[in-house]
């Protein structure tokens, strides 16, 4: 398993001194899309040597139809970097003419799931890079469809192969948002199917949770961190997210150890020693 940090500008300073104890760092791909020949050339200056993937958050693979600019975009940018893999959400961010700038809930049911398999399909055959999706957080309570949650991640595993980028914080934060038990929502979900997952910390407004990627990851997060290392065997990637109040980074670099330390310590008890 490899543990890594998303890479944001604002803190490259601290990201380059601890860049021998990251082995893969994550991009967010929409930074530097749609003006390749400025952006680039600065990011290929200030990347270090270490394995890179990608995360998108514009994709909108649950739209009826992707947005063919933005994948040849993206594929230019998978050309220059060469990513293991890409990530993105399993939503929707733009129907029509209107682009929400965050990933939606999709209705859970089996016209969806044809979409998805569908786009999937375009997706790979353009980009030539493993896709993965990730479970999002939630503003807005899931309706009462076909599938929940859960149900549909499996069907999408088992019609197209795609794997999931499990995003702890957002499963914890769901099922605090909305009552549900974070392990009963594991067992749905194929072992096999998990490659990489997300940490970040979040906050409460007004008696909700939120994904903000504000601070340190919370200890709730963590104790199903490690229910998730020990039911899934295809984990490849950890990534430690941070997009605000940076001041406070070091936080984040913290995590990326501790989340190395867990899996050690795992590995070593489920080995027998004690």
């Amino acid at each position: 398993m490899k543990f890594g940090i998303g890479w944001r500008e604002e803190v490259l300073t601290e990201i380059s001194e601890q860049i021998n104890n990251i082995d893969v760092i994550e991009i967010l791909a929409d930074q530097y899309m749609f003006d390749l020949r400025k952006k680039v050339e600065i990011l290929k200056k200030a990347l270090p040597k270490k394995e890179i993937i990608f995360h998108c958050v514009n994709l909108s693979i649950g739209s009826s139809e992707l947005d063919l600019d933005y994948l040849h975009e993206l594929k230019r940018l998978v050309d220059i970097f060469d990513p293991t893999i890409v990530s993105d959400h399993i939503g929707i961010t733009r129907y029509k003419y209107y682009d929400t700038g965050i990933a939606c809930p999709v209705s859970y049911n089996s016209k969806t799931l044809k979409t998805f398999e569908a786009n999937i399909k375009k997706f790979q055959k353009i980009i030539g890079k493993p896709l993965i999706l990730e479970n999002i957080s939630s503003p807005l309570k899931p309706l009462k469809e076909e599938f929940s949650e859960a149900e549909f991640i499996a069907k999408l595993y088992q019609a197209s192969g795609v794997n999931i980028l499990l995003d702890v914080t957002n499963l914890y934060i769901n099922s605090k948002n909305y009552n549900f038990d974070c392990r009963e929502w594991l067992d749905k979900v194929p072992i096999s199917s998990v490659r990489q997952l997300h940490l970040a910390g979040g906050n409460e407004v007004d008696g909700k949770l939120w994904d903000s990627h504000c601070c340190a990851v919370a200890e709730n997060n963590w104790h199903i961190y490690k229910m998730v290392v020990n039911l899934f065997s295809n984990i490849e990637f950890v990534v430690v997210e941070r997009d605000r109040r940076y001041d406070n980074f070091y936080e984040s670099i913290n995590d990326v150890f501790k989340a190395k330390d867990i899996l050690l310590k795992y590995k070593y008890f489920a080995q027998g020693n004690d």
